[in-house]
């Protein structure tokens, strides 16, 4: 159904693009933010680090996708 029908697909796509952006929005500032040094706020830093990774990746994939559909909507 999500696919024979464009305008909901684009939709779809449109709000998992603005979550990615919220949560790198989020992750690039948790980056800025200094932290003590102490083996707990090490370990955030490092899983704050894998988290960016992650996310850019699932930036990536989300653009791949929105790509796709739009090539296909036209």
């Amino acid at each position: 159904m999500l696919y024979k029908y464009p305008v909901l697909a684009k939709g779809v796509f449109e709000l998992m693009v603005r979550l990615f952006a919220r949560k790198r929005t989020l992750l690039e500032n948790l980056q800025k933010i200094q932290m003590l040094e102490m083996p707990k706020s090490i370990r955030a830093l490092q899983q704050i680090t894998e988290y960016s990774a992650e996310l850019k990746n699932y930036i990536i994939d989300a653009d791949l996708w929105l790509n796709s559909a739009n090539a296909k909507s036209i």
